[in-house]
Parts: C-alpha cells; sequence; structure tokens
C-alpha cells in the first residue's frame, strides 16, 4: 500500500511539473499557417490514470495568452479545442474550466502551458486541468464492494492540497456516500483486511468547486491471495562450517513480527518463500547450524520489487572470541561462546582471586585495526559483563590488581579538573551533586585507607579514582579508616546522589507548585544550570508551550522567562527562552537538523534560533532529554527589527500564521492565511498618533495589501509587484528549508513565521520553526514521501512560483546550497555519538521506541533504527530534489 501511495503521487507530481515548465510540441500540417506567426492548437484535458476526476463536464473554457508580463483573454475561444495564431516569442498559455450552476459560470479549475512559438511552425498543446479553484465546496462520492470474509474495511481522505482535516470512514458501517470538500487534492486509501491478509487501493481525487468526483471500487477473494515469490541463496563465512538451517522473513527490524507463511528451510544454502505482496520491505534473519550450536544473524533489510522476480543473495559471517589474562592474571575470564554473529549478545564472567580487583578500564574487547567493542557491567553481579558482538573476531583482555586504595577527604571533578563538590564536610553525610562531563570520567579522591568490602553500592574503583557511568546514580559509600599505628578502625557512610550527564543539565525547582497550564506562568521559580565549565542559577517564571505537544503527549514543553537577561550556555542574553520535549521524534534531532539547515541559508534568513541540548530536572524529577532554544523575539541578538509603536507605526513587527489563531490579536486574509501578532503581542488597541487606526488596523490593512498585490494580474513587474515589498532572499531560503524537510506545518497552516522589517521596507518569511513531524515523520500526509514537491503548493508560495524570475532564485540558491546540505548527514551522525548516553537515558524514561506514537510513519524499535530512517529520507530528498529543482 505505501509502495502504490508513493508511486501514485510521484506520478501526479511529474504531471505537475510537466504541465508548468514543458512538454512534446507536435507539428500538426493541418492547421492553416500565417504568414510571420506560429499556429497554436489548445485542447483542455484531465489528469493521467490512477486519478480520481470529478464525472461532471465543463460548461465553458476560458484562455489567457501571455508574453513579456502582458496577458491577452480572447473570449471568443471557449471550446475544449481552440485554435489560434501567435507572435514569435514565449508565451504562457493557460486555460480555465468553468460550471454552469443555476445559470451562473463558476471558476473550477485551471492549468497552464510554456511555449517558445517560431514563425511559420505549428503546435499541437495540451493543458491539464488539473489545478482546482474557486471557494464552493465539490462533492466525493464512494462506492466500495468487498467480500463478505472482510473483517476490517477503511476510506482514509487526507489533503495533499486543501485546507479539510483528515477523516476515515468505517465502509463496515457504511460502503457507500458521499462528502462535500473544498477544492484541492487529496490522498484516498482504502484498507482492507479479512483476518489473515490485507488488501488495498490508493488514489489521488481532485475536488473541484460545484462538481462531483466518483470513487467505485470493488475488491474480490483475489485481492486478498495476492503473493510473491522470493528465492535466493545464502554465503556464509565461517572458519568451522556452518550451513544455514532457516531464512525467515519480518517486516521489522528488531526481528519480532513474522511475515505470515515466510519460513523456509535451506537446502544446499538456498532458500525459496511466498509472502503477501502488501510488503515493500522485508528483514531477513538466517539461522545457522553446525553440530549442536545454532546462531541467529543480523537482520538484513531489502527492498523488494513488486514481482519478487529477483535472487536475492543473503550473507552470514561467523567470528571468534578469544579470552586472554595478564601474565600471573590473579583471575580468569571466560566467554559464554567460542564463536557469534554480528550483533549477538556475549557474556563474559570475570573472578578475581582473593585480594585481588579488577583494573579499571578491564576488560576490554578489541578487533579489527585496534577499535574497543563496548562493554557493559552488570549492575547486580559484578562479576558478569555483556557486550555486543562486532564485525570481527575479537580478543578479550582483562588485567587484576591488588585492593588497596586512600580516601581521606571527598572530591568530585570532572575530567576538566572542575571541582562539582564544593565545601565537603566529614560531618555532612549527604550530598546532592550534579556532574556535567563531555567525557565519561568523574574522580573521586582521598588518602585514607579502605578496603573493597567496605563499599557498597559503588562502581568499580583504582588508585584513588572512581569512574562513574552516566545517568543517575544513588551511592551509599561506607568507608572503614584504619588508624595505621594502632590498627583501630572508625566506619562512616557517605550518601551521594549523583546526577550525571556528558551533556548540560538544567534543574528547575518550583517550590512543588505544578505546571499545569500554558496559559498561566508559575513565578519565582528558580533554576541552576550545569555544563562542564561549572554551574550558574537564578530565577525564572516558567509555563507549559505547543499545541499537540502540550495537549496529547506526555513529555510536556515549556517556556522560560527569566528575571533579567541572561546568557545561557553560551547563547546571547534574553529574558525569553523555550526546551522543546520532541517526543514524537524519536530521533531527537529533527529540530536540531532543520534548525543546523537553517545556518546554511542564513544569508536569506539572517537569523535562525540558536539551541542546545540538555538533560532537564524539574523538582528534582527527571523530565528527559530537551532543546534549549531561543524563543523567536524581537531582539538586537534574535529578529533584529525595531519594534511598532503608536508613535513610530512604521517600524517592524513579527506575524505569525497559525490555524488555531491562538493569540489575541488575529486576522484572516481574504486568500484565508490565518495571522496572529507573535511580537508585539500587547497595546495593539492603541491608537497611532494622528491617525484613526490602531496599531492592529495598520498591521492587519497593510499584510492584506500585500496580498492584493501578490494575486494581482501585474503581480511579476519587478518595481510595482510583489518584489517591491517581499524579501525575494527570505522567502526563497524559507521555501527550500521547509521544502527539503517537508516541513507538515509550513504549509501556510501552523508555527510559520513572517517579520515586517521597516529598514528594508519588506516582509520577511522566517524564522524557520517547529520540525518535529517534519523529515518524513508525519504518516499519511505528503510529507511521509521523501519525493514529490509539497510546500509549493501552499497559498503565496505556489503563487511565487508562477513567476519565473522566483523559480529562477530558488534553483540559484539551491545550485549554491545543495554541497552544504549534504554534510547534514555527518552533522547527524556526530549529534548521534554526542548524546549517545542522554538518549539512552531519555527513553529508559519515555520508554517508545517500540511504540507507535502518532503521527510517526515507522516503528524501527531502536534508536539506531530511527537515526537510519532519517538519514535514508533526507538523503533520497536530496537527491529528488536536485532532480526536480533543476527541472523546474
Amino acid at each position: 500500500m505505501k509502495k502504490a501511495a508513493r508511486q501514485i503521487f510521484f506520478t501526479l507530481t511529474l504531471c505537475i511539473l510537466f504541465a508548468a515548465c514543458s512538454g512534446s510540441l507536435l507539428s500538426s500540417p493541418e492547421v492553416p499557417q500565417v504568414l510571420g506567426k506560429g499556429m497554436v492548437s489548445v485542447t483542455v484535458a484531465g489528469s493521467g490514470e490512477r486519478t480520481l476526476l470529478p464525472q461532471t463536464a465543463f460548461s465553458k473554457y476560458e484562455y489567457t495568452f501571455t508574453r513579456n508580463g502582458e496577458a491577452i483573454t480572447l473570449p471568443d475561444l471557449s471550446g475544449p479545442s481552440e485554435t489560434v495564431s501567435l507572435e514569435p516569442g514565449d508565451w504562457i498559455i493557460s486555460a480555465k474550466g468553468f460550471v454552469t450552476v443555476n445559470g451562473e459560470d463558476y471558476e473550477t479549475a485551471q492549468g497552464s502551458r510554456r511555449l517558445t512559438v517560431e514563425a511559420g511552425n505549428e503546435y499541437e498543446v495540451v493543458i491539464i486541468l488539473d489545478n482546482p479553484m474557486g471557494s464552493a465546496k465539490g462533492t466525493f462520492r464512494y462506492s466500495v464492494q468487498f467480500p463478505g470474509e472482510t473483517t476490517e474495511a477503511i476510506l482514509k481522505i487526507t489533503a495533499i492540497m486543501g485546507s479539510a482535516l483528515p477523516r476515515s470512514i468505517n465502509l463496515l458501517a457504511e460502503n457507500s456516500g458521499s462528502l462535500d470538500y473544498p477544492a484541492g487534492y487529496y490522498l484516498v486509501t482504502i484498507l482492507l483486511d479479512n483476518g489473515r491478509i490485507n488488501a488495498g487501493r490508493t488514489e489521488i481525487a481532485h475536488i473541484y468547486s460545484n462538481m462531483e468526483t466518483p470513487l467505485d471500487a470493488v475488491f474480490t477473494e483475489s485481492d486478498f491471495a495476492a503473493g510473491i515469490y522470493l528465492a535466493g541463496t545464502v554465503n556464509i563465512s565461517s572458519p568451522n562450517g556452518y550451513h544455514a538451517e532457516t531464512v525467515l522473513a519480518y517486516s521489522d527490524a528488531a526481528c519480532l513480527n513474522l511475515i505470515e507463511g515466510s519460513e523456509t528451510t535451506g537446502s544446499d544454502n538456498k532458500w525459496s518463500m511466498r509472502i503477501p505482496a502488501s510488503y515493500e520491505i522485508v528483514y531477513f534473519q538466517i539461522t545457522l547450524w553446525k553440530d549442536n550450536t545454532r546462531l541467529i544473524s543480523k537482520a538484513e533489510k531489502r527492498v523488494l520489487r513488486i514481482t519478487g522476480d529477483e535472487q536475492i543473495a543473503l550473507a552470514a559471517k561467523v567470528f571468534t572470541i578469544t579470552t586472554i589474562s595478564s601474565i600471573d592474571s590473579h583471575g580468569t575470564v571466560s566467554a559464554n561462546m567460542a564463536e557469534a554473529v554480528e550483533a549477538t549478545p556475549v557474556t563474559l564472567t570475570v573472578d578475581a582471586a582473593a585480594g585481588y580487583r579488577l583494573k579499571i578500564d578491564s576488560p576490554k574487547a578489541t578487533y579489527g585495526n585496534g577499535k574497543e567493542a563496548d562493554i557493559t557491567r552488570d549492575s547486580e553481579n559484578r562479576n558478569i559483563y555483556t557486550l555486543t558482538m562486532p564485525a570481527g573476531n575479537i580478543a578479550v583482555n582483562v588485567e587484576f590488581i591488588p585492593i588497596s586504595a586512600d580516601l581521606k577527604s571527598l572530591s568530585i571533578r570532572n575530567s576538566k579538573g572542575t571541582e562539582v563538590l564544593s565545601g565537603f564536610d566529614a560531618a555532612i553525610t549527604d550530598y546532592t551533586v550534579f556532574v556535567v562531563d563531555q567525557s565519561p570520567r568523574v574522580t573521586i579522591t582521598g588518602s585514607s585507607l579502605y578496603a573493597e568490602d567496605a563499599v557498597y553500592n559503588i562502581v568499580p574503583y583504582s588508585d584513588n579514582r572512581f569512574v562513574l557511568n552516566f545517568g543517575e546514580n544513588t551511592m551509599a559509600i561506607t568507608v572503614i579508616a584504619v588508624d595505621e599505628k594502632t590498627g583501630t578502625e572508625a566506619v562512616k557512610t557517605y550518601n551521594l546522589k549523583l546526577i550525571v550527564s556528558d551533556i548540560p543539565v538544567m534543574s528547575i525547582d518550583t517550590s512543588g507548585r505544578p505546571i499545569d497550564s500554558r496559559d498561566i506562568w508559575v513565578e519565582g521559580a528558580s533554576y541552576e544550570l550545569f555544563d562542564n565549565n561549572g554551574m550558574m542559577a537564578g530565577n525564572t517564571d516558567i509555563k507549559g508551550r505547543g499545541n499537540s505537544t502540550w495537549l496529547d503527549w506526555p513529555k510536556k514543553a515549556y517556556a522560560l522567562k527569566c528575571s533579567k537577561k541572561t546568557t545561557l550556555l553560551g547563547m546571547p542574553e534574553h529574558k525569553r527562552w523555550n526546551l522543546l520535549a520532541n517526543y514524537v521524534d524519536k530521533t531527537l534531532l529533527r529540530n536540531d537538523v532543520a534548525l543546523t539547515m537553517g545556518k546554511i541559508f542564513e544569508d536569506g534568513l539572517r537569523w535562525t534560533p540558536r539551541f542546545r541540548h540538555i538533560q532537564l530536572y524539574v523538582n528534582d524529577e527527571y523530565q528527559g532529554l530537551y532543546q534549549l532554544v531561543e524563543a523567536i523575539k524581537i531582539d538586537a541578538n534574535r529578529v533584529n527589527v525595531s519594534e511598532i509603536t503608536k508613535e513610530n507605526p512604521e517600524r517592524g513587527y513579527i506575524l505569525e500564521i497559525d490555524a488555531r489563531l491562538g493569540e489575541v490579536f488575529n486576522f484572516t486574509t481574504t486568500k484565508g492565511v490565518m495571522f496572529t501578532c507573535s511580537d508585539p503581542d500587547e497595546n495593539l488597541k492603541e491608537l497611532i498618533n494622528g491617525d484613526t487606526r490602531t496599531i492592529f488596523e495598520k498591521i492587519r490593512t497593510d499584510v492584506q495589501h500585500v496580498e492584493d498585490i501578490l494575486y494581482s494580474n501585474n503581480f511579476r513587474d519587478p518595481d510595482e509587484g510583489y518584489r517591491k515589498y517581499l524579501d525575494i532572499d527570505s522567502f526563497v531560503d524559507w521555501y527550500l528549508v521547509n521544502e527539503i524537510t517537508k516541513n507538515n506545518d509550513a504549509t501556510f497552516w501552523l508555527s510559520t513565521f513572517m517579520y515586517y522589517d521597516s529598514d528594508r521596507e519588506k516582509y520577511c518569511m522566517g524564522p524557520i520553526w517547529d520540525f518535529d513531524v517534519a523529515l518524513g515523520n508525519f504518516v499519511g500526509e505528503p510529507g511521509e514521501y521523501a519525493v514529490g514537491f509539497y510546500i509549493q503548493y501552499s497559498i503565496w508560495v505556489s503563487r511565487l512560483f508562477e513567476d519565473p524570475y522566483f523559480v529562477s532564485r530558488v534553483k540559484e540558491h539551491w545550485n549554491a546550497k545543495k554541497s552544504e546540505i549534504v554534510t547534514l548527514q555527518q552533522h547527524i551522525d556526530e549529534s548521534v555519538r554526542f548524546l549517545e548516553r542522554a538518549q539512552d537515558q531519555n527513553f529508559k524514561k519515555w520508554d517508545i521506541l517500540g511504540m507507535n506514537v502518532y503521527p510517526n510513519v515507522v516503528v524501527t524499535g531502536s534508536y539506531r533504527g530511527e537515526i537510519d530512517y532519517l538519514k535514508t529520507w533526507l538523503a533520497q530528498r536530496t537527491t529528488w530534489l536536485d532532480m526536480a529543482i533543476n527541472g523546474l
């Protein structure tokens, strides 16, 4: 189903590009020639196959011929096919279709073609009327027939271009009906299930004003029986003669969901199976067998052909495990297996002799050219360690040393030597310590003698040094200090609660008051912010923020208003900051990647919010991994414009496009764009000095004027058209960031910002904001797919693309920046390494990696899987855009 939907959406995209940019111009000897001109035969038509179009016939047509910005409408041309003679030159030929209702003609759909005319030549042009027009609604009629054994039947309708909200219909209850929809494109998906296998179909429906679009679908038993045949070989690389016992196919990377009918037994390392045709991606897992030893391979991902007519070669490698102890080892180490395949869990057992213990940084497991595999110590049985088998033969080395250490005073420092526990007093036994360190090393030092069996609930130690794992650790350190002259023992226990992180930590204290509103501030809270340079503290108000983030998801986002302008983690000083939760973004990086992309396009965008990743605690309770981000405000270090006042009404302001109209001051333009006043957002009812209008009324009037110019007949005029009012560089760069990421909110729907710069006397697009459901993270929306334009079809933006000048600037900016966009792949890898331990702690708090959290497109079951999906999607997206943008 997803594969079919992608193919259809890609076909529709190419169709629209084909109609807008170029096409085959066929010579027609039957058209009489006019001296000095070219003869053009124009025919209007519907869209391609697999597209649902209205049944209602157009009642008449209107043609417009534009050259050098001058448009000519010929009222005598009103039929579906017309012939006209044109002067030589570059023309845009546009056609509109009308429908007659109660004796009145209404615009319903339009389309256009570009054509270069030469004298004496003849051309045939087909214009596809696939761009809906008009404010009146159209009708979508559906009728779906299916077998009686069907247990689930769903019809989903999602707007591709239009303002309607997604709708889902239970066909078991109502398999036919009619719905009224605003004009636009809609993705129509039918999903059927009979309890064993599913079937379905996806279409693109064009809904036109005052017209009816039908869907008549019939499913039979054969639709459920469809399957594809898969076959192949297993290439085994093994030192000891393993063979393939079985090959299994799963629908998920974690190999938890076995595909029905996929189990097969290998013969001579060959295999075959038949699976349902609905799977596009399959994960193969091989079971290897030798004597009484069975190994299970790492999942191998494959993208299938729809026919299955290919030989699939799978590979499995077996590696060895060798354990080595130092000379006079005073202990032993053993592994629970001698051979393993990549990703297999391996258990090590380490036993120290009496009077000895394991040395710090031991054991070590090396493979390849000195690479080290990560080893984890069991929290309950301190003699047990585990590692994940790498892709190579490994050698496990251990070293044991005598038990001894000194401790006289308690000192905790990070790797830079910064003291993170101040004012140690031996009489005080309870401490809470925050430790932030880029390196996984924290040290506790002292000089009193104690024995290992007197230390409880603590990590291994060596030579006055304890190395702590990151995360939250509560330790009770019991010390037996021995007087070397008399042998007298003194026992004392120190309780340390260590909140340890390799990224900055923010701890907010509201004195127990709940943060339960996004409208009312919790005043007078305090915060402490820790990084590897130390700690800073201050006072702040705090409240909830966001829409779905606040209302629908348990991990909440917050807004901060510090008591004074403050520099946080090296970012320029300000009072207002946001804490992004990124709950539905399981990579925790989509906002990071998009805002980093904004820096690439900084020439046009001028300012993109800076951010830092932090661990957040509220009232001593861990909240998770958050993003501390600059709020979008007018400021010399942020949106650098002078602020509008009643005394200076020509100054600047920030607007937000917000379909929820979430601010007090809001307005809707005649084209339906819903603006709210973001900054300033107060005192806008004040009358402008010497004017009868309020500040708000001036803002509304000015924005409406710009929209009117944009949609006027001479909007392309470089001096009096939209270029006089809009900052082109910012609009181009804002468009590219949001088109690359396919940001669902940026369809002039939500979280879309624009500001007026009085110095330039122009409206600037941006700053960019809110990408947690972008980059392929919104199921059922066009943003799910890595191909196809999306933001280009938005209101205002679609109009800009009707100007060749704007299109040329998009191409220019894309080609100038595309090599830098590729570097985001490396940025993602670096960010993953930086957040490695922090993300693990986050998902222990919010255990959702294996859950389908709306609107996620995939559930990979692991953080690595989520990252791989993001990187693959972004790579496919940039590849497609490079072709598509340069083909405009």
